[in-house]
């Protein structure tokens, strides 16, 4: 895997539908890590609030095994999480803000 150190990160789990503002200032996605199956999908917003941009949707149940997700993407706006209701875990990794 890639090494993580030195940026911050943010973890987005849980039962429960809610929404996470990972930053609310200009940012850059590095990576998201998820560590194993679980049922339910985490959107990224390019946003400050979660109700802007939609820049994508990382479904939980992508895989059965750990796997980290390299974007190295630009948000202006800031990085919103939104989780819908399910069994969520993603850790969101990004520099800047």
């Amino acid at each position: 895997m890639s090494r993580v150190a030195g940026y911050q990160w943010t973890q987005v789990l849980g039962t429960a539908a809610g929404t996470t503002t990972v930053t609310a200032s200009s940012a850059v996605l590095k990576k998201v890590y998820i560590p194993a199956l679980l049922v339910g999908t985490v959107i990224l917003y390019d946003s400050a609030s979660g109700t802007s941009t939609k820049w994508i949707t990382v479904p939980n149940e992508t895989v059965d095994f750990p796997s980290m997700l390299d974007f190295n993407a630009t948000f202006r706006n800031g990085i919103v999480a939104v989780k819908s209701a399910g069994t969520t875990d993603v850790t969101i990794v990004w520099d800047g803000g």
